[in-house]
């Protein structure tokens, strides 16, 4: 295994232990509370946080392996290399980013971590989509072959983007919940 493979299996490993103390917490609390983790919210830390990365990984090795086992060749050659860390490194990075957007809403009543979930799905979603589907073989191999597959994976992602982004813009507990401390907590009353 590659230090990408333990990289992402530390990530996952933190974010999973992470959300599992968050859910503990948040089980003491009523379920109906709207200041609560729970519902699409909680799908959603769950998803940044842990399921995004991973799948994303997990999709990203599934490509590269195949792609290596039709090309015999291509495992040794440089630009591949190049192509594959510059992948690997906007997926870290991505996920970094969804992680943290997960914990601040985890976490926090702070109204930015509104705003970094936002961006989390828009950058590891449409913009990981872009990247990895055309900024890198651009910049690495010096042209671009876009698929019907790419083209829909764009689609899907930036579908989803806008759905997330619709529920925390929209969303009454999110409102209630992420108030930058304009408002005392209840639980804390």
């Amino acid at each position: 295994m590659s230090v990408w493979h333990w990289a992402f299996i530390a990530l996952i490993v933190s974010a999973l232990s992470a959300i599992a103390k968050a859910i503990r917490a948040g089980s003491a609390e009523r379920a109906d509370s709207m200041f609560n983790v729970s519902g699409w919210l909680a799908l959603l830390i769950a998803s940044l946080g842990v399921v995004a990365p991973l799948l994303n990984a997990l999709s990203l090795n599934t490509g590269f392996g195949a792609a290596e086992a039709l090309t015999p060749g291509l495992a040794g050659a440089a630009d591949w290399s190049t192509y594959k860390t510059g992948c690997w490194s906007a997926l870290t990075l991505a996920s970094l980013v969804g992680i943290y957007a997960a914990f601040e809403l985890a976490f926090t009543r702070n109204v930015g971590a509104v705003t970094a979930a936002i961006v989390a799905v828009w950058g590891a979603g449409p913009g990981l989509s872009l990247g990895l589907s055309l900024l890198a073989p651009a910049l690495v191999f010096g042209h671009v072959q876009v698929t019907a597959g790419d083209a829909a994976r764009l689609v899907s992602s930036v579908l989803l983007a806008a759905a997330w982004t619709a529920y925390l813009l929209k969303s009454q507990r999110v409102k209630m919940r992420y108030t930058d401390g304009l408002l005392p907590d209840p639980r804390r009353a």
